[in-house]
């Protein structure tokens, strides 16, 4: 999750301190379950999952990485879910979600062993 840099860090430690930031907070960005970084997809199998989704939706706005955390940025939205690899330095990374609800985007790669 990323806040705008100087707010406060919400409590997000346990799910029932993820659902209760979430369910206060005035307007959450997402990314694009469509793209193919998959932080989009997670974001709604985590809200989902948390059972807040339906609660949320209405304050939630998907938008693209960057745009997503500009906004964040500018107080524009309060909070954002973004790949903890992709939070810019102008937001705060205010931490994982919880564990019990927390999903992992997984990479392969190859070496050849003539490369």
């Amino acid at each position: 999750m990323a806040v705008r840099q100087g707010a406060t860090v919400p409590d997000i430690s346990t799910p029932d301190a993820f659902q209760k930031t979430l369910m206060a907070s005035s307007s959450i960005v997402v990314t694009d379950p469509a793209m193919p970084n998959a932080s989009g997809a997670l974001t709604q199998r985590v809200l989902n999952e948390a059972g807040v989704m339906d609660a949320i939706k209405p304050k939630v706005k998907v938008i693209g990485l960057d745009p997503g955390q500009e906004a964040i940025s500018k107080g524009e939205a309060e909070l954002g879910f973004f790949n903890i690899s992709e939070v810019r330095p102008y937001v705060k990374y205010a931490g994982p979600v919880p564990a019990p609800l927390q999903k992992y985007t997984s990479y392969e790669a190859a070496a050849a062993a003539k490369a």
